[in-house]
């Protein structure tokens, strides 16, 4: 998530704006992109949103669609999530980093998380989300 994108506004401003529309009535979980990263459809998929080198929300992967050719002209397809939430206070790239370590810094790229070190993330999170048990 890119502060062009977003025109600049503040963390919380993408948090009030961004999430609320994502997780609301209109938009119900789906998520139009442009070019498609690639995401493991598994079942338990969790995105990490990021913004301004900050972790500032999450949500559960629950399925993925593809458009045919010409079916949508500025968008290859969407993302469709459960469980939209943001980080009350977002974690830094620091705190990541004593939990994955190979974490260097935040971009574009998708790092794979091991799922072994997902406890220690949700510890460091507990406090910052409403509900982490309809996370895991």
């Amino acid at each position: 998530m890119s502060k062009e994108l977003f025109e600049n506004q503040s963390t919380k401003e993408v948090q009030n704006n961004f999430f609320e529309e994502l997780a609301g009535d209109e938009l119900n979980g789906t998520f139009a992109f442009g070019r498609a990263m690639k995401f493991d459809k598994s079942e338990k998929t969790l995105v990490l949103f990021q913004y301004d080198n900050h972790i500032i929300g999450l949500a559960k992967l629950v399925d993925i669609y593809q458009y045919k050719d010409g079916e949508c002209e500025n968008y290859t397809g969407e993302y469709q999530f459960e469980e939209v939430q943001t980080i009350s206070e977002p974690v830094t790239r620091q705190e990541i980093s004593s939990i994955w370590n190979k974490i260097e810094r935040f971009g574009q790229a998708k790092p794979y998380l091991e799922p072994e070190k997902f406890p220690d993330f949700l510890d460091l999170i507990k406090c910052r989300v409403d509900s982490i048990k309809e996370l895991v």
